[in-house]
């Protein structure tokens, strides 16, 4: 259907044509506003002259004209407006005249077809999503006239194989570049002073990154999934980096952070299953929550002296390390900061760390020995479980409680020493310590938890200090090389304790020595 409009009109309205059979239009130049819809979805439309006369392009405009092939956008439109020529897949060839000054959100989206464009001196701004998905687009020229590029600019534009000339603008906004899997390389422009969440997320070709001293920041999951990266360089002007920012680039093998980066983010350099070395800042006060979660070949990291907080899971997995020194700046270890760092030999706990929190190395097999300093004040559950290699622990004498399962499992403990600090054992604090011979319980003891010393099966005896009022259930089950314990109290005092009924069960013992004679059971 061919349809020519009468020179007497000058508007074409709201939904006008849509979705209509026409193949080709007469477009008088009288004409001064397209309005939004006015031919979305006009399939069959092969070929539209807007006439100069035109200021105005609405919204959606020509949206799904899949059968337009070249567009002309006159110079008197100031304004391109949104999805105005959105998944117009067979579009080939776009002229953006000399006057245009903003290409609205998603106005070229997902045109497929399109392979170069060239922006004229007029173009201020260019807003969200403009270009997005044009996944043949391989060319596009942006004049220093542009000092506003929108969020997912050129998302998913496949055949980028490098990033345009931007020299207007100073910030790589949210998703600019995201899923731009033809980049192979990136170097940032000097001006740039931020680069957004996921800018870069997904471009997974990218085998470098150049990143100048003018960029300040690094937004959540900037770098993600870049799979092939093996190379980056950092400025030195860089101060905050978001959450996820290279995780996943799981090619990269070293890295050096900059000094005036003061935290590593969340999940920073989460499952990089390629990292082996890491230069921390020396500005550094806080390594995040599973900051190097996973990246299991690890072997050079040194934790610089300033650190404050190593939060959850900030090592987790990290199989490579060997061995980790603790600064005394650091006040407190997080929830399986270290758990199953399996290769980890030697650790030193700096000497004002206050807290060792739930399963901080859980699964450590390879350590042998460690020393809890004085500043401990919690040993959390599961702390030290599963670490079956460990052989000696030292104790400091300002840890009050000793939690759930801490040192559960530890089948190499031969001995044990609690300080007199310590008020309570937790439940199961050290079941199946199976290679355990000898235990001193300390003089403020107050509480034995729930099976704290079930399946200790080699322990030959135990003597409870006068300070215990509770004794829990099946605190002693399973250790059956003893008959007999010693209390140091009297036979008075050790009736007082409070007892589970079932304290004693699944044991041998059949009398407790007391000061003042024997109580059998």
């Amino acid at each position: 259907t061919s349809i020519t409009i009468p020179d007497s009109v000058t508007s074409i309205g709201v939904g006008a044509f849509r979705e209509s059979n026409i193949n080709s239009i007469d477009i008088p130049h009288n004409v001064e506003k397209i309005e939004s819809y006015a031919f979305h979805g006009c399939t069959g439309l092969k070929s539209i002259t807007i006439p100069e006369s035109v200021t105005s392009i609405g919204n959606h405009a020509f949206l799904w004209c899949t059968g337009l092939t070249e567009i002309t956008i006159p110079g008197k439109v100031k304004s391109i407006g949104w999805n105005a020529f959105s998944s117009c897949t067979g579009l080939k060839s776009v002229t953006i005249s000399n006057g245009v000054e903003s290409i609205g959100d998603g106005a070229f989206s997902y045109c497929s077809g399109l392979t170069s464009i060239m922006i004229p001196n007029s173009v201020k701004s260019i807003d969200d999503y403009a270009f997005s998905y044009c996944t043949g687009l391989t060319s596009i020229t942006i004049p220093d006239s542009v000092t506003s590029i929108g969020e997912g600019t050129f998302a998913h534009c496949e055949g980028l194989t490098s990033i345009p000339t931007m020299n207007g603008i100073t910030v790589i906004s949210n998703d600019m570049f995201s899923g731009c899997s033809g980049i192979t390389s990136i170097t940032i422009p000097e001006k740039i002073t931020s680069i957004g969440d996921n800018a870069f997320s997904g471009c997974d070709n990218v085998t470098s990154i150049t990143i100048p001293d003018s960029v300040e920041s690094l937004g959540y999951r900037a770098f993600n999934y870049c799979v092939k990266l093996t190379n980056v360089s950092i400025g030195k002007g860089l101060t905050s980096t978001g959450d996820h920012v290279f995780s996943n680039c799981t090619a990269l093998a070293s890295i050096l952070i900059p000094n005036n980066i003061t935290r590593i983010g969340s999940y920073a350099f989460c499952d990089c299953t390629a990292l082996v070395s890491v230069t921390l800042p020396s500005d550094l006060k806080a390594i995040d929550f599973g900051a190097f979660y996973g990246c299991k070949v690890l072997t050079g990291i040194t934790i610089p002296e300033g650190v404050i907080t190593i939060d959850s899971e900030a090592f987790f997995g990290c199989q490579g390390l060997t061995g980790i020194t603790i600064p005394d700046s650091v006040t407190s270890i997080g929830v399986s900061a270290f758990s199953y760092c399996t290769g980890l030999k030697n650790v030193t706990i700096g000497k004002n760390v206050e807290s060792i929190g739930r399963e901080a190395f859980y699964g450590c097999k390879s350590i042998t020995d460690i020393i809890i300093p004085d500043s401990v004040t919690i040993i959390d559950d599961g702390a030290f479980g599963a670490c079956t290699g460990l052989t000696s622990v030292t104790i400091g004498k300002g840890v009050t409680s000793i939690g759930y399962e801490s040192f559960a499992y530890c089948k190499g403990l031969t001995s044990i020493t609690i300080p007199d600090n310590v008020k309570s054992i937790g439940r199961e604090a050290f079941t199946y310590c199976t290679g355990l011979t000898s235990i001193t319980l300390g003089n403020g003891l107050e509480s034995i938890g729930w099976a704290a010393f079930s399946d200790c099966t080699a322990l030959t005896g135990i003597t409870i200090p006068v300070s215990v009022t509770l004794i829990d259930m099946e605190a002693f089950s399973g250790s059956k090389k003893f008959t007999s314990i010693t209390y140091e109290g009297t036979k008075a005092q050790w009736y007082m304790i409070s007892k589970h009924n079932y304290w004693n069960y699944n044991t041998k013992i059949t009398v407790v020595h007391c000061s003042d004679g024997d109580v059998s059971l």
